[in-house]
């Protein structure tokens, strides 16, 4: 399930970075049309679509790190009641 959830995001995320390079494609083609307002507009988006797949990046590793902190709680609160017994 964990590798399936990884896999996911993984894809997902593929797909915004695809997104933000066809993105930079079409405003570097606008820049060579000499139509700067579209290129600074779609510049502009590629920006912020790499933001947010830097943003999904960050939030898949937090994921796992949040995770594996859980498991090292739960670890830790089983040898303390163990030690209570």
């Amino acid at each position: 399930m964990e590798k399936r959830k990884n896999f996911r995001g993984s894809l997902i995320t593929g797909f915004i970075l695809l997104f933000a390079c066809l993105l930079l494609y079409v405003s570097s083609a606008n820049y060579k049309l000499e139509v700067v307002d579209h290129a600074i507009f779609y510049f502009g988006s590629a920006m912020i679509v790499g933001m947010l797949s830097i943003a999904h990046i960050i939030s898949i590793r937090l994921d796992r790190k949040i995770s594996h902190l859980e498991k090292l709680i739960e670890k830790l609160m089983e040898r303390l009641e163990d030690k209570e017994n």
